[in-house]
């Protein structure tokens, strides 16, 4: 009997420690599924979520893969369209991958999301970042794509992509007495002398004469402002000698139009805005000192009256010295000139 008793109390503590274990094992099954909850929640919070794309665009952007990166960075600002970090990032890869209108589009989104100091902050350290990079390649003498770096970086910090600009111009600006080809003209590729540079800008004159023609084609005096040769060159000639993308690389200019220095009886005309002109005696004098510089395959007009009536032009003779004719009624070289934007 006493066995029978001892038996039952032991199947009573066995059920009873069977209970409590798998109590036990619910309650930590329990904890671990709210935990794992719990973590999967926290991990896929707003914030979260910002933070490693963010984290993944700097990777990318550190390998230097910048278009991943940037993708990174927008995927970022679709969860935090305020986040200051992703912004410094997409506008970072945007120019380091030379994307100037994803430079200017991100910065402009910027703008308007950012405090004045955050935006602040994005514009010291964008520029710094491209001009770093700018600098690599510029050591390199890879000058197109620091260009495009600088056309990027104009968005945000307008002077410093100034100054790697010039840098750039400084280290690619033809020599002053070098030829350069611009244009072509019939069928044929125009060279043209490097005669001063100013900034930006340098002085071409065209080593041939391009064409044979009358100063003016009409019967009456009349000066550079009117003639006919003015007209054609900044028509015809320029049309046609040209493409779309060189016609914008020809500043406009002011020239002036002085009066014959060797006839006291010729008067100083008003300046005009030129594009493709040829130049005043003066001009020539002062490009060209000797006839030795002048001397070229046949004569060629200046743009200086001869006489007080205006019916008579300068022209350089194909030896190189000055001649007074008849506007009218003769027919010479074209020698053009223009101020070429370096690029």
């Amino acid at each position: 009997m006493d066995n029978r008793k001892r038996r039952k109390k032991r199947k009573k503590r066995g059920a009873h420690g069977r209970g409590r274990l798998i109590a036990i094992l619910i309650v930590v099954a329990f904890v671990l599924i709210l935990g794992t909850v719990l973590f999967i929640l926290l991990r896929n919070t707003p914030e979260r979520r910002y933070e490693r794309q963010v984290a993944s665009g700097d990777a990318q952007y550190a390998e230097g893969a910048y278009s991943q990166a940037a993708t990174a960075y927008e995927a970022a600002l679709e969860i935090d369209a305020q986040g200051a970090a992703a912004y410094s990032g997409l506008v970072k890869a945007y120019g380091a991958e030379a994307n100037a209108q994803g430079v200017s589009d991100a910065f402009s989104r910027a703008s308007a999301h950012l405090s004045p100091a955050e935006l602040q902050t994005l514009q010291s350290e964008t520029a710094t970042e491209l001009s770093g990079i700018a600098e690599q390649l510029f050591a390199a003498g890879d000058y197109d794509r620091v260009r495009e770096i600088a056309a990027g970086l104009s968005a945000v910090d307008a002077d410093a992509a100034y100054r790697i600009t010039d840098r750039v111009i400084e280290a690619t600006a033809p020599a002053i007495g070098s030829t350069v080809n611009f244009g072509t003209w019939m069928g044929a590729p125009l060279s043209w002398r490097v005669l001063n540079r100013d900034g930006g800008q340098i002085l071409l004159l065209c080593e041939q004469l391009v064409d044979t023609r009358p100063f003016t084609e009409t019967h009456i005096g009349v000066a550079w402002e009117y003639c006919t040769l003015r007209k054609w060159l900044s028509t015809e000639f320029f049309s046609n000698a040209f493409s779309i993308a060189e016609q914008n690389r020809i500043a406009a200019v002011m020239a002036e139009n002085p009066a014959n220095p060797s006839d006291p009886q010729t008067v100083t005309r008003k300046s005009t805005e030129e594009r493709i002109y040829i130049f005043s005696m003066q001009e020539t004098e002062r490009y060209l000192p000797t006839e030795a510089d002048r001397v070229s395959t046949g004569a060629y007009w200046t743009r200086t009256s001869a006489n007080r009536s205006e019916s008579g032009a300068v022209m350089v003779s194909p030896e190189g010295a000055f001649q007074t004719v008849d506007a009218r009624d003769v027919a010479a070289g074209v020698r053009p000139v223009l101020w070429m934007i370096l690029e």
